[in-house]
């Protein structure tokens, strides 16, 4: 019974987490690779050294960062935040379908906007309910993607796999 709740609880706060745009349930992502110019790099690297640390207090496994496929797709994604000038899962189906068929088995997703620490990322995600059951979730790896708009508000996005 616990499995179940816990279960029905992860489905609902994806549900609310995920914005109301509409997902394609078919096609797939293209990952163009030129985009990690694009990737504020060190703010990135900044980013997984926190969610690490806070995955070690909890007595979590660290994550590989994935350099290739995943931070593609997430830069790729705050690329797209940055177009619309607002944070969203929009496209979550296609970044996840993209990740399972390169081999992983479960995929999660944290969004942020408009911070300047890395550390303060992560206090906000773990403050939040449905973000830190991703950001403590059974994970291996993960892919950043930190842009920033004409102002230099940085849109972040972190692809969690296993």
């Amino acid at each position: 019974m616990k499995k179940l709740s816990y279960l029905l609880m992860i489905i609902g706060m994806l549900c609310a987490s995920c914005s109301k745009e509409e997902l394609t349930e078919t096609g797939t992502v293209e990952i163009h690779f030129s985009v990690l110019e694009e990737n504020h790099s060190e703010f990135a690297m900044a980013l997984w050294e926190a969610v690490n640390a806070y995955r070690r207090e909890k007595g979590l496994n660290e994550l590989y960062l994935d350099d290739n496929a995943a931070t593609s797709l997430a830069i790729q994604h705050s690329m797209h935040m940055r177009t619309d000038g607002r944070i969203s899962h929009y496209g979550f189906v296609d970044r996840t379908r993209a990740l399972k068929n390169a081999g992983a088995e479960s995929v999660g997703e944290n969004v942020a906007f408009g911070y300047q620490r890395a550390s303060d990322v992560v206090v906000a995600w773990s403050n939040s309910p449905a973000h830190k059951i991703v950001l403590e979730g059974n994970y291996t790896h993960c892919g950043i993607g930190v842009v920033a708009d004409d102002g230099g508000r940085q849109y972040m996005t972190q692809l969690f796999y296993r």
